[in-house]
């Protein structure tokens, strides 16, 4: 009986979670963008949650930025997943807020929307990551995506 009553709380939980991402609930969307994108070879270093509005004002509130620490010689993964898909965002990678038009990587190629991409860092710092619309398509539409960083090995 004991655990009958296990497996409807546990059923009930993963449930709720499942109705919970629909409303933009990252920690969820951690669990599917990790199980689809970056496992088993990667191992899991950080989430870049993003919960907004598309407004009127993109060069406003047109996404957000953090910053990583890289270490050199080191292949990392970063990987995006949106609950509206990838054409209306994107991810970049890249040294300074001055060279974001120009990064290092991106899940966009300028043809093709990429759900990751892979850097080998050539040179320890800090780097930044942004997610960020590409248009003003969907102007309202709350948007949610989460971004991850794995570790994928160092290389020798």
């Amino acid at each position: 009986m004991k655990t009958f009553k296990n497996g409807i709380i546990l059923s009930i939980l993963i449930l709720s979670n499942l109705v919970g991402f629909t409303q933009c609930d990252n920690e969820f969307g951690v669990f599917i963008c990790a199980d689809k994108l970056m496992m088993p070879e990667v191992i899991y270093l950080s989430d870049f949650p993003v919960n907004t509005r598309i407004t009127k004002n993109l060069k406003r509130n047109n996404g957000l930025s953090w910053d990583v620490y890289l270490n050199e010689n080191t292949n990392y993964r970063f990987a995006l997943c949106c609950n509206e898909g990838l054409s209306d965002i994107v991810m970049k990678l890249y040294g300074s807020p001055e060279t974001e038009n120009t990064p290092y990587a991106s899940t966009f190629d300028g043809k093709t929307d990429n759900e990751k991409f892979d850097f080998i860092c050539k040179k320890s710092g800090f780097y930044k990551v942004s997610i960020r619309f590409k248009k003003k398509r969907g102007i309202g539409k709350k948007l949610c995506a989460i971004g991850l960083m794995g570790y994928i090995g160092k290389i020798r």
